[in-house]
């Protein structure tokens, strides 16, 4: 079980890729394919949740429908991708 995390993923050159989890933040990951920065970014999602809840223990993960993000001008021209992460 865990939560579903948006990710808009892009393409940098011939083999390199990042990605933007518009729900957390500054949390960008980095990868040579899709399928490594997806699993790049399972790991700091959850780093990232972690750092957040030791700050604050109640914070709470908001997150947009996957309409709206696709509708806002910032991430013209992403790919978008789901990855489920235990975060609990």
């Amino acid at each position: 079980d865990g939560m579903l995390f948006y990710l808009a993923v892009y393409k940098e050159d011939v083999q390199d890729y990042w990605a933007e989890v518009p729900a957390l933040e500054g949390c960008y990951s980095v990868g040579n394919s899709v399928s490594e920065t997806l699993n790049n970014s399972r790991a700091l999602i959850k780093i990232h949740v972690d750092d957040l809840r030791a700050d604050c223990p109640h914070y709470t993960v908001v997150q947009k429908s996957l309409s709206a993000l696709k509708a806002l001008p910032q991430y013209k021209g992403a790919a978008w991708h789901a990855v489920k992460v235990d975060v609990s």
